[in-house]
Parts: C-alpha cells; sequence; structure tokens
C-alpha cells in the first residue's frame, strides 16, 4: 500500500468516527438545554418578581402597604407615596423629574431627583415629606438647575427637600448639586423636635447651608 492511499484511509476513517452517534454525549447535551432553560425561566421570574419598573410605566403603589418598587434606568414623572412603609430602589441611572410627596413611611434609595425644564411642578422642591410621615433617603441624588427659585425664608418652601411639621427626614450618602444661582436653604426642615431632619455621610455640592438640620458628618463645597 502507498503513503498516498495509507493517508486517503485514514482520512476515510476518521470521517466515518465523526458520524457515529454517541448516545451518553446526546443524553448530556438534552439534560443540559433542559438545565438552561430551567435556569432561564426561574430568572425570568425572579425579575418579574421585583416588580421592575420601565420609565414608561407611572410610579404606582398596587399594595395596601409594604411595596417594593424598582425602578430600571430612565426619567420617571413623580409621585405621591400614600400606603405604608414602600421602599423604592433605584438600580441603573433611574431619574425623577416630577414633584414626589411622601403621606406615608417610606425608604428611597438610588434614585436621581432632578428639575426638568419640561415642567414646574417640581422647580420648588424636588422632594416634600407631610402628613406626619417619616422617610428614609440611601444613597440618591438631588439636583436643581440654574433658574430654579431658592430662598432663605423658611415659608416660601424654595429649596430641595421640604420636611414638614410633624414629620421626620434622615438621608444617608445622598448628593445635593445643581447650577442654581439663588440663595437659599438646601433643606427645610418645619418641625422643631429634636433629631427630625438628620444627614449622615451625604456631599453637598451647592455651596448653601440647610434651615434646621442635624448633620453628623457631611462634605460641604
Amino acid at each position: 500500500m502507498s503513503i498516498k492511499d495509507f493517508i486517503a484511509g485514514g482520512a476515510k476513517q476518521d470521517r466515518s468516527f465523526k458520524d457515529v452517534q454517541n448516545p451518553v454525549l446526546e443524553k448530556e447535551t438534552s439534560r443540559l438545554e433542559i438545565i438552561n432553560e430551567q435556569s432561564s425561566n426561574e430568572v425570568s421570574d425572579i425579575i418579574s418578581s421585583l416588580e421592575v419598573l420601565s420609565a414608561i410605566n407611572p410610579i404606582v403603589e398596587d399594595k395596601e402597604k409594604f411595596n417594593f418598587i424598582v425602578l430600571s434606568a430612565g426619567e420617571y414623572g413623580g409621585a405621591t407615596l400614600e400606603k405604608e412603609n414602600t421602599t423604592i430602589i433605584g438600580i441603573s441611572n433611574s431619574k425623577i423629574n416630577r414633584l414626589v410627596t411622601i403621606r406615608a413611611n417610606a425608604t428611597i434609595s438610588g434614585v436621581h431627583f432632578i428639575s426638568s425644564d419640561k415642567t414646574s411642578n417640581n422647580k420648588n422642591h424636588l422632594l416634600k415629606v407631610t402628613n406626619s410621615s417619616s422617610l428614609v433617603l440611601n444613597n440618591c441624588i438631588f439636583e436643581k438647575g440654574k433658574n430654579d427659585p431658592m430662598s432663605s425664608t423658611v415659608s416660601d418652601e424654595k429649596a430641595y427637600i421640604i420636611n414638614d411639621v410633624g414629620c421626620a427626614v434622615i438621608l444617608n450618602s445622598c448628593t445635593f448639586t445643581g447650577s442654581v444661582t439663588g440663595s437659599g436653604f438646601v433643606i427645610v426642615n418645619r418641625d422643631t423636635s429634636t433629631g427630625s431632619a438628620i444627614i449622615s455621610n451625604c456631599r453637598n455640592l451647592t455651596g448653601r447651608p440647610h434651615s434646621n438640620v442635624f448633620v453628623i458628618s457631611e462634605i460641604f463645597v
């Protein structure tokens, strides 16, 4: 047998070997496909259970209490939170560009509150706590525009955040920023109770003070 015939025969045998089906391999492949499909379905179920909103959806409290709302990337209109113990979490560049009013105990984390040129709804203030409610804010950003009004008169309610009489607000690791030109207060606390407005580990880039707020630690620029 020549070398040429030997090589040709080997190639033929190799092709025959590849054509042979392996039942064990096929069974394992099928099992892995089932596992992947199940995992994909489980991930989808988890995401659905988190009630992740897209920016086209309004912020709505569907349950009587303990609502848990996750905001994806995008800009959302304002909201009035009236159900007890609602939690809102922003997971990726989540912005709210209209007024947010808190009328029941709530927690908000990772949300960027920003005034909008399209509406004057939140020009005076971005967020207000009222109706004897308490609010905890974590890792949020508050941003007002250049022409948004500010005031050093508490009753004007021209600030970033208003905490009404009988209410409480606590801010952890939040940032206040924006190109506002007028003088005035960043947070206005209209309640005189000790500890009704507390700031911890926040960053104030506005160069403006707060009114009646207990500051544990804040970078002030």
